[in-house]
């Protein structure tokens, strides 16, 4: 009886051991299996610095958009100073055109008249041999006429389009003549002034006829 309690004793003792040598081995088994997940995990953090290396090139894309524009604004800069050429030539030419002509409602009658001829009685003491210089006045188809001696011509006329002129207020030597008439004629640059009413025989008519010889004043 004895032995067989001793033999089921070291069957106990022996199933006893095999079963903590088996929890050995699991308890050892689950540590590496455990540490190894953990390494994985940083192998997840590895992909996410790839993921953030990809939108820095994205930036320096958005850097190359920005120098386009850059040139763009070249572009127009350029347009603009063109303008500002256009513009001051056209300002040049204006008044180059204005100094010129005086005004292109009326023919000028400016320059210097030294052939000068007198018709009637009615003149004075105007002397003809004195030259006459006709200017352009302050406002438009305003003209001067003045002879260089105070026995010679000195007035103002207004000329229209067609060349005419009323009404003109001048002296004829030392004679103030008003309600004057004439007629200036680009063609062949004669400038006629006549006061004293229209009949030539009358002691009050005194028509002038001057020629210009230059278009400038000396």
């Amino acid at each position: 009886m004895n032995q067989l309690r001793g033999s089921a004793f070291f069957l106990i003792l022996g199933a006893a051991t095999a079963a903590c040598g088996s929890g050995s081995s699991a308890f050892t088994s689950g540590d590496p299996s455990g540490g190894a997940s953990g390494s994985g995990g940083a192998a997840g953090n590895s992909s996410a610095g790839t993921g953030n290396g990809s939108a820095g090139t994205g930036n320096g894309s958005a850097g190359t958009g920005n120098g386009s524009a850059g040139t763009g604004n070249g572009s127009a800069g350029t347009a603009g100073s063109g303008a500002g050429v256009g513009g001051t030539s056209a300002g040049g030419a204006g008044g180059s055109s204005a100094g010129a002509g005086g005004s292109p409602m009326c023919p000028a009658p400016t320059g210097y008249y030294t052939t000068i001829m007198t018709e009637g009685v009615g003149c004075g003491d105007y002397d003809s041999s004195v030259p006459v210089c006709a200017s352009a006045g302050a406002q438009d188809c305003n003209f001067s006429v003045k002879g260089d001696s105070d026995k010679s011509l000195d007035g103002s006329l207004v000329i229209q389009a067609n060349g005419a002129f009323e009404g003109a207020m001048v002296m004829e030597g030392s004679a103030p003549r008003s309600g004057c008439v004439g007629m200036f004629a680009p063609e062949s640059g004669i400038l006629t002034i006549a006061c004293g009413g229209t009949d030539t025989t009358s002691k009050q008519f005194c028509r002038i006829k001057l020629t210009r010889t230059a278009n400038v004043c000396p």
